[in-house]
């Protein structure tokens, strides 16, 4: 719309500058004071997602302390990593077991005789299609390999590789093939006897028999003599505690001993120990106390007033968040009714100081599982919905926070959505201000335009009566000079 102001026109008054004038007076406060509590609910909003980013952290803290893995969990060492190491369950039994490994386990690989390139055409099978069948006895696995010729090196490696039936089952390959130096190598993809690689060649595309072919040199049954043979198939063999052991792999050999899974790296002695892992408890427990530190510090800012400064915090007098506060230092506080002599976090170590803050002493904690590890682990994950007497802190932490925290439905959440209407409606009303405004300086603008207007008109009938009223003056002079 064009803007029909017209400024000082015929008054020399500064119009727009006295529209504005008015229009700040009647509008300007309010929109400051909406723009001022869009402000402060946009700073509560998000001072409540930190909240619940801190609850939601301080949750998953919890949620490891319910698992019987983190009380319960083994740990290995071993006296000579570089020839072994092992994992073990929570079931294992501590002990210690001496490897002696006298040999690895390898893989099965054989190579064909070498040809003058990778991609010129052997011409197997006369140029004619044929095929041949690789096997693996041990574990009755086969497949057969299609050759259609014209045929090359690389050709003849990715058939091997793309074969159908080259499948475990399970999406795995059982022989992989590759060029090396003009030379086709194929090999077994696991290691051991029970992979050992034998062919079934009816059309001598594999066996050096003087005609066009791979020249591999395979025995009346199909099998790779040495000529061709880069590294024969190798169970693992090794000893433990003086037991002799063979198996037809190297890692994750989980039944030799329960609930230990041992991986061979070389040959060699080495002693694996296995034992409980206090310390994985120990960091979980001392994670959970700086989480919980860290919320409470986080309220405590947010809740906070300065009388010096006159500094409030951003949630300062939330009668929600005081009551969480509150709720969840009692529950931490509190005992458990399992009629032990572990019944509180004290009792463990974890000591609450005047200020709210925990303070974790880990020696004590320690000495504590060690004692009894079963009620120091029943103290945190003890779970009625799962057969026991009581719950455990951890557990009624934990179902407090999800109450706290869980989307959609969660305290936090629902309170994060309330401030987002009310910004919404705050936006609403600053828009309704803004219309308003602008519809009063239309008002004003068109209003001081037809007084500028109108003075105009006056100002120019006055001109013109003051110039008429010249010329009668002048023509009165001149009859009077004539008589």
């Amino acid at each position: 719309m064009a803007d029909l102001s017209m400024d000082g026109l015929a008054t020399g008054m500064a119009t727009g500058n006295i529209i504005n004038q008015i229009l700040n007076a009647e509008y300007g406060t309010k929109l400051q004071n909406l723009s001022r509590e869009k402000s402060n609910l946009k700073t509560e909003k998000d001072a409540w997602r930190d909240v619940n980013s801190r609850i939601s952290n301080l949750e998953n803290k919890m949620a490891d302390l319910r698992l019987s893995s983190t009380f319960d969990s083994n740990k290995t060492t071993s006296s000579s990593k570089d020839v072994a190491d092992a994992t073990a369950t929570t079931a294992a039994d501590a002990s210690s077991y001496t490897l002696d490994i006298s040999q690895l386990a390898k893989k099965h690989r054989v190579a064909s005789a070498q040809q003058v390139d990778s991609t010129s055409d052997l011409g197997l099978n006369g140029g004619n299609s044929g095929s041949f069948t690789i096997e693996l006895d041990g574990i009755s696995k086969s497949f057969n390999v299609s050759i259609d010729g014209p045929e090359s090196l690389n050709d003849v490696r990715d058939a091997i590789n793309n074969a159908s039936g080259n499948d475990d089952g399970n999406g795995n390959k059982l022989v992989e093939s590759s060029v090396v130096d003009n030379t086709l190598i194929i090999e077994g993809v696991n290691t051991g006897t029970n992979n050992m690689l034998s062919f079934q060649d009816p059309d001598n595309i594999l066996d050096n028999d003087g005609t066009n072919d791979l020249g591999f040199d395979l025995d009346i049954n199909g099998n790779v003599n040495t000529a061709s043979e880069l590294q024969a198939a190798q169970d693992a063999q090794f000893s433990v505690n003086g037991l002799a052991v063979t198996r037809s792999s190297n890692q994750g050999l989980d039944d030799v001993v329960n609930e230990v899974t041992f991986n061979l790296k070389t040959t060699g002695a080495t002693t694996i120990e296995v034992s409980k892992d206090i310390d994985k408890a120990t960091s979980a427990i001392q994670e959970f106390v700086d989480q919980y530190n860290s919320v409470q510090s986080f309220i405590g800012k947010k809740l906070d007033y300065n009388q010096e400064t006159g500094e409030a915090g951003a949630l300062q007098g939330s009668g929600t968040l005081m009551r969480l506060q509150s709720k969840l230092r009692q529950m931490i506080t509190n005992s458990v009714d399992n009629n032990s002599d572990y019944d509180q976090l004290a009792m463990v170590g974890i000591e609450i100081n005047r200020d709210g803050t925990m303070e974790f002493d880990s020696n004590k904690f320690k000495e504590s599982i060690a004692d009894k590890p079963n009620e120091v682990k029943k103290l945190f994950n003890a779970d009625t919905d799962e057969g026991d007497s009581f719950n455990g802190i951890a557990t009624k932490v934990d179902g407090y926070l999800d109450l706290l925290v869980q989307s959609n439905t969660g305290v936090i959440p629902e309170k994060v959505d309330s401030y987002e209407i009310m910004v919404e409606n705050v936006d609403e009303q600053i828009d309704s201000v803004n219309d308003n405004l602008e519809q009063e300086r239309e008002r004003l603008q068109s209003e001081f335009t037809a007084m500028e207007t109108a003075i105009s008109k006056m100002n120019s009938q006055m001109s013109w009566m003051q110039s008429q009223l010249a010329s009668l003056g002048g023509s009165a002079s001149s009859i009077s000079s004539m008589l």
